[in-house]
């Protein structure tokens, strides 16, 4: 079963395995992420402990929410989560 959580700071250095492994090159630097989860905002999609999906960004002052990366397992992807 898939869950759709919000972020811990202990999601952040799987989060950053995954989003490296989707982009091919380091997007957040090991600081940043964990701040935008405690700071900002951050979900999740997990199945079991593996995280299959992950999104992160902050609210502007305006109530928008800007996404600053977002990122699925390849072999995820189209499977509408």
């Amino acid at each position: 079963m898939i869950k759709i959580l919000r972020a811990k700071v202990a999601d952040a250095k799987e989060m950053r395995r995954l989003e490296t492994s989707v982009w091919g090159e380091e997007v957040t630097n090991k600081y940043a992420l964990p701040m935008f989860i405690r700071f900002g905002e951050a979900f999740v999609a997990k199945e079991g402990k593996r995280i299959l999906v992950g999104i992160y960004g902050y609210r502007t002052m305006g109530n928008s929410f800007y996404v600053s990366d977002w990122f699925v397992d390849e072999h995820y992807r189209k499977h509408e989560i």
